[in-house]
């Protein structure tokens, strides 16, 4: 394994592309990039999100990037802890940034007061039981401020009221993902806490689509393959993955 302190240390800058991930997936193919290499675009054009959506961004205006990795050390089931990582690594960013109420909506997104600012979209290479690679796409909304229709949006510049450089900020963010890639090689009992610590809803009684049916429940963790386990209001438990559960 590569040591973990490459992270950033090559970043690619383009000014267009169609999807950071695709670029950095057809760049490993052809053996361009090495572990911790990061590819950055101004503008996106087709974006990846979760469940096959796009991820939109205005151009120009936001961190958008991709991070080649290659966890041999974790089982497939593990892989959700690379979500775990980033998103820790974004609420860190931006509570240093001293962006309050931020917390992380399982699986895959950040939110500042109930509101979306980043959203992170794994896609992994399994062989022989392992990990071989994976490629970590991110989006951060820093300088937008009009999403459109999406009210449930907001960003850095939103938050604080002022205009952020890019490149110093992707500089900034990357030295908080080495730091949780540290900790995922090192404690990841202890990642796996700070990520559940960290989840929007924990402990709170909400509503949910489960299996296409309204129920009220509260998270109370992840079961050991990252799915959320929640608590009903009859007093059992029920674990569910992404195709299952629905925030309402």
């Amino acid at each position: 394994m590569d040591s973990v302190t490459n992270i950033g240390r090559n970043v690619t800058y383009l000014n267009q592309v169609n999807s950071t991930n695709t670029y950095v997936i057809d760049a490993i193919e052809e053996g361009v990039l090495k572990e911790g290499d990061v590819v950055y675009t101004y503008n996106q054009t087709s974006g990846k999100g979760q469940r096959g959506n796009k991820w939109l961004s205005a151009v120009g205006e936001n961190i958008l990037f991709s991070i080649y990795l290659k966890p041999h050390f974790l089982k497939p089931y593990e892989q959700y802890y690379l979500n775990a990582l980033i998103s820790l690594a974004i609420k860190s960013y931006l509570e240093a940034k001293k962006i309050a109420l931020v917390d992380v909506k399982w699986p895959n997104d950040v939110y500042v007061g109930g509101k979306k600012i980043a959203g992170i979209l794994t896609e992994c290479t399994i062989r022989q039981s392992r990990i071989e690679q994976a490629v970590v796409g991110v989006g951060l909304n820093v300088n937008q401020v009009c999403f459109g229709g999406l009210a449930k949006a907001t960003s850095m510049k939103l938050e604080l009221n002022i205009s952020f450089e890019l490149m110093q900020e992707l500089t900034e963010l990357l030295s908080y993902v080495s730091v949780q890639y540290v900790k995922l090689q090192t404690n990841m009992s202890g990642l796996r806490q700070d990520y559940i610590y960290s989840l929007h809803l924990l402990n709170k009684w909400s509503s949910f689509a489960y299996n296409g049916e309204q129920i009220c429940a509260k998270i109370v963790g992840l079961s050991q393959q990252g799915f959320l386990r929640l608590l009903k209001e009859n007093g059992s438990y029920i674990e569910a993955d992404l195709k299952q559960i629905k925030f309402l």
